[in-house]
């Protein structure tokens, strides 16, 4: 008994994986005959992709408003989403290939420098939380006076606004590109 109910799911995982394996063997020049080369032609060569995607219930994949039908495991829905950016890619010419590419470079880059950006205006921000108070046991334990932990405080505050500013003008950026 107890067999059979651990078959299931390898059985399931099997369906899904004889589903992947139809899909990639569907032939992108067939169902797209116009390429991306630009603004142009973006429409007619969406509503080509739209429709293989669709053939395949595979439209959840790069539209949240599509649900997909089947519960796919984090596996087999890694090897659809390579899929997917097979054909998208194969379906474009080369000119806009290596505008994806750079582009995706590029908002690679912009995402570590923000999340640099983020660590240390946090680690700035826990050390404003040292008190700056007169004769506070803090202050004498590392040996600074009462003026010089009111100009540290104001200078680690003016290094946090400029870290959190820069922070918000790359997330501006990553958000209109």
């Amino acid at each position: 008994m107890e067999s059979s109910a651990n078959a299931l799911p390898s059985t399931l995982a099997n369906i899904q994986d004889c589903g992947c394996l139809n899909a990639s063997n569907a032939n992108v020049t067939n169902f797209i005959s116009v390429k991306l080369s630009g603004k142009h032609n973006y429409l007619l060569w969406k509503a080509q992709i739209l429709c293989m995607l669709g053939s395949n219930d595979m439209c959840g994949i790069v539209d949240a408003a599509f649900v997909t039908p089947r519960d796919y495991g984090s596996e087999t829905m890694s090897k659809y989403n390579y899929l997917v950016k097979g054909w998208i890619f194969g379906s474009v010419t080369k000119d806009v290939l290596v505008m994806c590419s750079v582009s995706l470079c590029s908002i690679s880059k912009l995402s570590s420098v923000a999340l640099r950006f983020g660590l240390i205006g946090n680690l700035c921000v826990a050390f404003l939380f040292f008190p700056v108070t007169r004769g506070s046991s803090i202050l004498s334990l590392f040996g600074l006076t009462y003026e010089a932990s009111i100009k540290y405080h104001i200078w680690l505050g003016h290094i946090v606004m400029t870290l959190f500013t820069s922070l918000l003008m790359v997330f501006v950026t990553l958000f209109i590109g």
